[in-house]
């Protein structure tokens, strides 16, 4: 059976009534799975890029709905302090103004403070903006290995073609584990649409207080590929293989590490409640030194109102670089979005084995440059690169 034909039977089976994979239903009987089968695994593919999504001009980002053009709603959350300054503003001068009071302090006290607090607001926003920018760096990293990864796994294409497919289930498997770690969220029903049944009943056996699911993963990944080791006839070739593609494994390990780190150690506390209180109390006391100023009254809650915005607004958006990954417990979004990050990797490898494909069929058809004897060992015979269906299920 050709190999394309006999992905789609494994991807789609729980999809048809009744069809079975080996004399038996692939993932009905994993318990962690049943009744969910058919929502996740017969739904269609996440796209990598959503549709419509042009890059709009400057001018309407700016000026356009606060929807579209804050997709993070740096406005609303910031909404009640900003509130709370301008009713603050308005009743300080309301005294000033119809009381006859005198609240009022030296302008310069401000113009002091101010130096100091926006170099605090620049080193916090440039620490924050350094762990997310860390973290898409660390992502692409891992993009890149992964992707290497499976270019090496086609040298094993022609001798061993189970091993491959096993190979790339798991590498598809592994930024999707890795997301479900960064959110500390274990959902195997997303699995469904890389690895086999048994190989998900596996990830669900392992208790969950372990390294998470994508630990398993790099550890079957390293198990796939001893026996490329095992193999090696004294030329060397396989021994080679085998330690570039496992430095590729150590590689993602790291990768996941950093990332790790980054959820389980945000910033002190101390500094951003530091920089918080700094502000609200400068933002607090300014009508105080623009009634000093002899500004008019009308126009003081105005400024504070645009002050107060331009201020916290740098400080939410620290808050949230700072937890690129999101934080459900204190309700910040995820400034990355992992799922079209997972999304696309897994669409990269899927193109990859497409891709492996039609190399194989161009050099099988003999008129390309290198021929089906350039890729074989004297001695050795042809391996057919068509796997039967039934051998799916139970896994490596």
């Amino acid at each position: 059976m050709d190999l394309s034909v006999g992905a789609a039977l494994l991807l789609f089976a729980p999809c048809v009534p009744g069809l079975t994979v080996g004399a038996r239903p692939i993932y009905g009987s994993i318990p962690c799975l049943r009744g969910r089968v058919s929502a996740v695994v017969c739904q269609q593919p996440v796209l990598p890029l959503a549709a419509g999504d042009e890059e709009e001009p400057q001018w309407q980002r700016t000026l356009g709905q606060p929807s579209k053009s804050d997709p993070y709603r740096v406005v609303k959350r910031v909404a009640p302090l900003l509130l709370f300054h301008v009713l603050w503003s308005a009743a300080l001068t309301a005294l000033n103004e119809g009381c006859g009071m005198q609240l009022r302090i030296p302008a310069l006290l401000h113009t002091l403070l101010g130096g100091v607090l926006g170099l605090l607001l620049a080193f916090r926003t440039n620490q924050a903006y350094t762990r997310y920018w860390s973290s898409c760096q660390s992502l692409a990293e891992l993009q890149q290995t992964v992707q290497n990864l499976a270019r090496l796994a086609g040298h094993v294409i022609d001798s061993d073609p189970k091993l491959y497919l096993a190979i790339m289930r798991h590498l598809k498997a592994f930024p999707v584990a890795l997301k479900q770690h960064l959110r500390r969220a274990f959902s195997p029903e997303e699995f469904m649409r890389t690895l086999s049944a048994s190989e998900i009943d596996f990830l669900c056996s392992i208790d969950p207080g372990w390294q998470g699911p994508h630990s398993a993963v790099l550890s079957t990944l390293s198990t796939l590929l001893r026996p490329i080791k095992a193999r090696d006839d004294g030329s060397g070739q396989e021994l080679a293989l085998w330690g570039e593609m496992e430095r590729s494994v150590g590689q993602l390990q790291s990768i996941a590490s950093s990332l790790d780190l980054v959820v389980l150690q945000p910033p002190p506390a101390s500094y951003s409640l530091h920089t918080a209180r700094f502000v609200l109390l400068w933002v607090s006391t300014l009508p105080l030194a623009l009634a000093g100023a002899a500004m008019p009254p009308l126009a003081i809650p105005v400024a504070l109102l645009g002050v107060a915005w331009a201020l916290y607004s740098t400080e939410e958006l620290a808050q949230l670089m700072e937890e690129p990954f999101g934080d459900a417990r204190g309700g910040k979004p995820e400034m990355i979005p992992l799922d079209r990050f997972a999304s696309r990797i897994v669409a990269a490898l899927n193109g990859e084995m497409v891709a492996q494909r039609a190399l194989e069929r161009r050099v099988a058809g003999g008129s390309w440059v290198v021929r089906p004897a350039d890729l074989q060992r004297p001695g050795s015979t042809d391996v057919d690169f068509d796997v039967d269906v039934d051998d799916y299920p139970s896994g490596v």
